[in-house]
């Protein structure tokens, strides 16, 4: 379930997807960024705290759970959001 919804947020939003910086290093990679936004809303862990865990900075941290709470009712809210049926 994890890997199905890490899937489809990469392949919604480019945000998601590791990149080389400037220096030409690779960027986080799209498993750390999900990862601190389910830490964030699962076990409600500050932004600052995952630094220790996924090894990512408070601001990213906050910006990846900004746009993954977006992103998954852009994507999966059509299908599990809608009103109930009779």
């Amino acid at each position: 379930m994890f890997v199905r919804i890490m899937n489809a947020i990469e392949e919604h939003d480019d945000y998601f997807m590791q990149k080389r910086n400037a220096a030409g290093t690779l960027g986080l990679s799209c498993l750390q960024k999900v990862v601190a936004a389910f830490r964030m809303i699962a076990y409600g862990v500050a932004a600052d705290a995952t630094d220790d865990y996924v090894r990512i900075g408070e601001s990213t941290a906050l910006e990846s759970l900004r746009r993954f709470v977006i992103v998954v009712v852009q994507v999966f809210g059509p299908e599990y959001m809608r009103l109930p049926n009779e």
